[in-house]
């Protein structure tokens, strides 16, 4: 099965994976970066945000949401 992978913060369509797939992306509209892992109709989006003010990455998943 093919699923539309969209940025989970803007909504922006990024492309199309099939199940046991594995992916990386940058959203150019959101500026975020997405690792997308899709296994037995599972879908897994892990974000990754990048703070302006110490160039720290602070990595989120699905189950924690952003302070």
């Amino acid at each position: 099965m093919t699923n539309y992978i969209v940025c989970p913060e803007c909504g922006y369509k990024l492309f199309k994976l099939g199940d046991g797939s594995n992916a990386e992306i940058y959203c150019p509209k959101y500026k975020l970066k997405l690792q997308i892992k899709i296994n037995d109709g599972k879908l897994t989006i892990l974000k990754t945000y990048r703070e302006k003010h110490n160039n720290r990455i602070k990595l989120y998943n699905n189950n924690n949401a952003p302070a």
